[in-house]
């Protein structure tokens, strides 16, 4: 049985995948979920994660209630979810890479990673047309011992005129820390709507 809720892009999918496989979909780069930025040895990651994804990711795997999940999946559909990673593209310890970035501050490099852990908030926004949604949920993560990583949990508060406006979703970072620089991700909500949904 395909669970087929009113989520985020609306319309119920003609597929269904078990939740490992769908997990794996999603997370598969060539599915439309995910886009990479590549610049100055520095990759940037944006990974959109749909209602069901971040729902499934966060309940004990083996142990799913159908019932807590499709509530939760309901919940969750009144945000758009984004994990932001900020990684190496060569290998090179991320710390050891930032630092070497030449900027026109004088800023300590701790200064620096501290005022990106807790205050890159207003970095952030999402754009759905006309309309641009401030992050309402920031949460950053310290470097992952196995990816060499920050990672960036992110959330926007959706509604239903911002669902309907565009058929692409663009999370707009601004870098004024390390790479002076704003990245524009494009997510094609067509695309992601057309993927298979979540069978339990």
């Amino acid at each position: 049985m395909g669970i087929c809720l009113p989520v985020m892009f609306l319309g119920c999918k003609q597929d269904y995948l078990k939740p490992t496989d769908y997990v794996h979909y999603v997370k598969d780069t060539d599915n439309g979920f995910i886009e990479r930025r590549d610049t100055m040895d520095v990759l940037l990651e944006a990974f959109y994660q749909p209602p069901e994804y971040f729902s499934l990711i966060h309940m004990e795997p083996g142990k799913i209630d159908q019932s807590l999940l499709a509530t939760d999946i309901a919940r969750n559909s009144n945000f758009y979810h984004f994990n932001l990673k900020i990684a190496s593209a060569s290998g090179k310890p991320i710390d050891e890479i930032l630092k070497n970035i030449v900027t026109n501050d004088d800023e300590p490099f701790d200064t620096k990673k501290q005022h990106m852990l807790y205050n890159m908030q207003n970095y952030f926004f999402l754009a759905t047309g006309k309309d641009s949604l401030p992050c309402t949920f920031y949460h950053a993560q310290l470097t992952g011992k196995i990816d060499n990583a920050y990672h960036f949990a992110l959330a926007f508060e959706a509604d239903s005129a911002s669902q309907k406006q565009s058929d692409v979703l663009r999370l707009i970072y601004t870098d004024s820390i390390w790479l002076q620089s704003k990245f524009d991700f494009a997510f094609n909500k067509i695309k992601i709507n057309q993927s298979p949904g979540l069978k339990l």
